[in-house]
């Protein structure tokens, strides 16, 4: 469940590279700020674009590219076409029954402990958070990249954070193209049309080509690790089946 935020409330997040991902101390390039802000009960997408002095960042609805280079933290330079998305393309995602809402601030995404501490505790402890049931209480989501968890559980926590905002009831995708696709961790799997889509799932996350690759916007590179996770949740589902069909 989405976390009921009051008016004036506002999200940001920050994206960068560290100049040297062995040593942070060496700084970082900041590229963009995006930003939530709840007014009057509604949610509005803006979107500040950092300069090249990283000494500001000014409000730019329009998409940019431009190349990112850093060293990575096995000491590879790297370089990467990043895209800043345009105040469209953030609405498209954050389009939800044709109101714009936030897409992180779940509750059980939110159910985790950092630096020790429960982030829901956290805000329990502090006030900021009000008429909530006890942390033990609240459901979370599976952290993807913990192997001891069922390969199940990985693959559909992936598809939720990844994916599940434009393909659910009422989000962008099965608006405008129907409903295929049921992303969400809460669908039950026979729902879910994980199985009979599951060509289309592979073929579009692991493919290059623009406007066809998964995720539409947002990264203009492939997450290996997050392709090899769902094909192989997606080869075990066919050799069930072969073995229940044997």
């Amino acid at each position: 469940m989405l976390l009921d935020f009051p008016d004036n409330t506002i999200l940001a997040k920050t994206f960068y590279y560290l100049n040297d991902e062995r040593d942070s101390s060496l700084g970082k390039k900041c590229i963009e700020t995006r930003v939530l802000i709840k007014k009057n009960g509604e949610w509005l997408v803006r979107n500040y674009f950092w300069n090249e002095d990283q000494t500001d960042a000014v409000l730019d609805d329009d998409a940019h590219g431009l190349q990112v280079d850093w060293i990575d933290d096995l000491g590879v330079s790297r370089i990467v076409d990043y895209v800043v998305p345009s105040n469209t393309m953030c609405v498209q995602c954050h389009e939800l029954n044709e109101k714009i809402v936030p897409i992180g601030p779940k509750a059980r995404a939110m159910n985790f402990n950092h630096n020790g501490q429960n982030i829901l505790q956290f805000f329990k402890d502090n006030n900021m958070l009000a008429e909530a049931p006890e942390v033990s209480q609240i459901p979370t989501l599976p952290d993807w990249s913990d192997t001891s968890l069922t390969l199940e559980k990985r693959a559909r926590a992936y598809l939720d954070v990844n994916c599940a905002h434009c393909h659910q009831k009422g989000g962008s995708y099965n608006r405008d193209f129907g409903d295929k696709f049921y992303f969400t961790f809460e669908t039950p799997f026979t729902e879910s049309n994980i199985y009979v889509e599951r060509t289309q799932i592979s073929d579009r996350m692991g493919t290059a080509i623009p406007g066809y690759f998964m995720p539409l916007i947002g990264t203009s590179i492939k997450h290996d690790e997050g392709i090899d996770l769902i094909n192989t949740y997606l080869d075990s589902l066919e050799q069930e089946r072969k073995s229940k069909a044997n």
